[in-house]
């Protein structure tokens, strides 16, 4: 074949992602030009769009690039492997390769990254559209607009909207997991929970635009609103990073994921509930259907907490323990991951959903280390296992 199917998958994700991105900034950039009193100043929005499209770009290629390379040394390891044992041995999906393996690992649970310009991409994306809401809703070009118009306030709400398919596209463009019935779930279910949290800033904004019921809403309650909905659409590049630190969810990156979840709940659904609140005591604003979703949510992250923090704790206890350890140790553990990942196991200290439990409290054990191609043995920390 020309290329492999999650290659295929990740070039159509790129292209529509083009598109979208098109169509959002064209749209936006023509409501700021029509309604704007300088003649070229306006036009200068498609440049900073241009460079944003050159950034996603550049951000896709490093991607691609990066799980071809990971590939073809899944390749060259399972070619020796098999050579030197007389047996093809199995090679596993995906594109995690030794260096993703070991010792690394601690790295991505902390949260180092392969792919810094995904994140960065998408933070930049994300101040353009803020400075784009900012623009129209604070010189009143959203306010003003007439509902029969063809550009009116709902295709306004609709083109900021896309910033939701946005971002499920910039995932999905960047990872390898469509081989992988459970990871492509777990990504896929991610991507859809962030955009559905962008949807409720749009419809956040929404509430700016005057109805019959209201005309306008003092300037100290816009400035919040805005402000909050902004803070909103900026966050998924916390996801995108803890993506990125976690090879697209091979590991479970405890720490991240405990800071977002905490971020949204505090920047996020509290805020955004109250405002709703007194948006419908105040002046009775239709705002039922996300203050919903709100309360959904913040009862989640109650439900979760316990769990959430067991997590934590089990993984702070790991983390001292592995930085207690003597240094002999850790290189042991590298080597030893090393060997086992071309199994599509790792053996080392990693934190992977299915080994790290958070209502058992796992202890490090030591194992030997078998030598493999002239590599020194020994006994090392080798794996999580649960006491009896």
């Amino acid at each position: 074949m020309f290329c492999s199917k999650s290659a295929l998958f990740r070039f159509t994700d790129a292209v529509v992602l083009a598109v979208v991105f098109l169509i959002q900034n064209v749209l936006l950039n023509i409501y700021m030009i029509q309604n704007s009193s300088f003649s070229f100043l306006p036009f200068l929005w498609f440049l900073g769009d241009f460079f944003c499209l050159l950034l996603f770009s550049f951000t896709l290629f490093l991607a691609h690039r990066y799980h071809s390379k990971a590939k073809q040394r899944q390749r060259r390891s399972a070619s020796r492997a098999s050579f030197a044992s007389g047996a093809r041995s199995a090679t596993p999906q995906g594109s995690d390769s030794s260096d993703d393996c070991g010792i690394t690992d601690f790295n991505r649970a902390l949260g180092h990254s392969k792919l810094p310009f995904s994140y960065a991409a998408w933070i930049f994306y994300s101040l353009m559209i803020i400075l784009k809401v900012v623009v129209l809703f604070k010189s009143d070009v959203a306010q003003y607009l007439k509902p029969d118009q063809v550009l009116g306030p709902q295709l306004l709400k609709f083109s900021i909207g896309l910033s939701t398919i946005v971002f499920s596209l910039l995932v999905g463009a960047h990872h390898d997991a469509h081989s992988e019935p459970l990871r492509n779930a777990y990504l896929d279910s991610l991507a859809f929970n962030v955009a559905l949290e962008i949807l409720d800033s749009t419809s956040f904004l929404s509430l700016l635009m005057p109805t019959e019921e209201h005309l306008a809403y003092p300037f100290s309650l816009e400035n919040v609103i805005i402000t909050l909905a902004s803070v909103n659409i900026l966050l998924p590049s916390i996801t995108i990073y803890k993506l990125t630190a976690s090879n697209f969810g091979r590991i479970y990156n405890v720490p991240l994921e405990a800071l977002y979840k905490v971020l949204h709940l505090v920047l996020v659904n509290i805020p955004f509930l109250g405002v709703r609140l007194y948006l419908w005591n105040m002046f009775s604003t239709d705002t039922a259907i996300f203050m919903i979703k709100n309360i959904y949510s913040i009862i989640g992250f109650v439900r979760g907490f316990y769990g959430d923090l067991n997590l934590l704790k089990t993984f702070v206890r790991q983390y001292i323990k592995y930085s207690n350890a003597p240094t002999s140790q850790k290189l042991a553990v590298a080597g030893s991951s090393t060997a086992s990942c071309g199994n599509g196991r790792h053996s080392s200290v990693v934190f992977q959903n299915e080994k790290f439990l958070p209502e058992k409290d796992p202890t490090v054990v030591l194992a030997p280390v078998s030598v493999t191609n002239g590599k020194a043995s020994g006994s090392s920390i080798v794996s999580i296992e649960e006491p009896h």
